[in-house]
């Protein structure tokens, strides 16, 4: 925070001198998403060890979320090729599935910060960065995601209210339905301090970078280098309970391409990238595995039609080494989908499926698939409405298997421009 706050006063300082002052402008977008719906809990198959009461309302629950995004940069043009600037992003999220209190058991905010998942909050900073880009490319400095979250192609997935892309688990309050959820490499969309580069795009493709040093700064909300809980309240660290998962990583560097190139009628979009760290030390001795997590997508267009597929495999990264009966230690998903956009109209469909080692007790892993459908309506270039049905099928030893079904409806409210400083 220290950091951030001295490049914001900075930067103010440069732009408001009066011999640069024409030179500069401030781009800005954002979005307002309010999102309301319903949830109901299909037929709900016990676990042979019942350790962890949850209750299930027998009547649909009412669910939403309101998202709040704006993003600016107060930017200095040096030439026509190169600027340095500043860049900002606020956001606001409230939502029914209040990340900190998971049904009966907590949800670690500092490695459900390793995706792209945020913590419930009324007004928080993502990304606060300096920033120099030139006919070589952009460099930048300070809180923000990383080339994978940046650059990841996930398929298309501009339909009801995103929850194909991931952002089911704003709905969903009960940990077993959530899973490993990570649609770009997983520590990737983590917004704690790094250094990265991006390449200019060339022949289509577009390079990146990055260093960061620790990933437990992420969302101003933590102390640097403060232990967190442990994931699912298994454990803080130092507490002498047992540890399963470690609180962060450091050393972390990353790398991926994006593809982006159109031959005739067809657009064939694609994104690799892999990003590795070391685990944070335990105190108490215990031994982690370190980040290890790499990412592909494809999506090809053709007309109003396009059509993606992707994957994310964590395998390890973070677990204990201690060997614990029927654990499976791994983290991995796939999805696709299908759109198809004629007019102001557009339909999609997705599917994803993830698995991951499971629940506290550690029995055996869990398996989620997930369904979603939807539309969206383009009233202008600025607002539009979606509508979504999804299935959230769940396989846990530790919690049973049960079956969730959602209705979601979106209006989102979309704003971009430029403003430029002149006397």
């Amino acid at each position: 925070m220290r950091w951030g706050m001295a490049w914001a006063i900075g930067a103010i300082a440069l732009l408001a001198s009066s011999d640069v002052w024409a030179q500069a402008r401030v781009d800005y977008s954002g979005q307002a998403t309010p999102e309301i719906g319903a949830l109901d809990f299909g037929p709900l198959s016990l676990p042979p060890w019942a350790l962890t009461p949850y209750t299930f309302s027998p009547a649909p629950d009412a669910i939403g979320r309101f998202w709040g995004q704006v993003d600016a940069a107060p930017t200095y043009k040096i030439n026509d090729s190169a600027a340095f600037g500043l860049q900002l992003g606020v956001y606001s999220n409230l939502n029914t599935a209040n990340i900190g209190t998971r049904a009966a058991v907590p949800f670690d905010d500092t490695n459900l910060n390793l995706t792209r998942i945020k913590p419930q909050t009324a007004l928080d900073i993502d990304r606060l960065a300096l920033f120099y880009q030139g006919s070589f490319g952009r460099l930048e400095l300070g809180f923000g995601a990383g080339v994978s979250e940046r650059t990841a192609v996930v398929g298309p997935h501009d339909y009801g209210v995103g929850s194909y892309a991931g952002d089911f688990p704003y709905f969903l309050d009960k940990p077993q339905d959530v899973g490993f959820n990570s649609v770009s490499a997983y520590g990737s969309a983590n917004d704690s301090p790094r250094l990265i580069y991006l390449s200019p795009r060339l022949g289509g493709l577009q390079a990146g970078v990055s260093y960061q040093p620790d990933t437990r700064e992420s969302d101003f909300d933590f102390v640097y280098g403060q232990s967190s809980m442990g994931i699912l309240g298994r454990g803080p660290t130092g507490t002498g309970t047992f540890e399963a998962v470690s609180d962060g990583f450091i050393n972390v560097v990353e790398a991926g391409v994006n593809y982006d190139q159109t031959f005739g009628p067809f657009r064939l979009q694609a994104s690799l990238a892999g990003i590795r760290g070391d685990p944070v030390p335990s105190p108490t001795g215990a031994q982690f595995y370190g980040l290890a997590s790499y990412q592909l997508g494809y999506q090809i267009s053709y007309g109003d039609w396009s059509l993606g597929a992707g994957a994310v495999n964590a395998g390890t990264s973070g677990y204990t080494k201690v060997p614990l009966v029927k654990q499976r230690p791994e983290q991995y998903d796939y999805y696709g989908g299908v759109q198809y956009s004629p007019g102001k109209w557009t339909f999609g469909a997705g599917l994803l499926y993830s698995s991951d080692e499971g629940d506290p007790t550690f029995r055996s892993n869990r398996q989620l698939w997930f369904y979603s459908a939807g539309l969206r309506y383009r009233f202008n270039d600025n607002l539009d409405a979606g509508f979504e049905l999804d299935k959230a099928a769940t396989l846990s030893a530790d919690f049973g298997d049960d079956r969730t079904v959602m209705a979601l409806m979106q209006l989102r409210y979309s704003f971009a421009g430029a403003y430029p400083l002149s006397h």
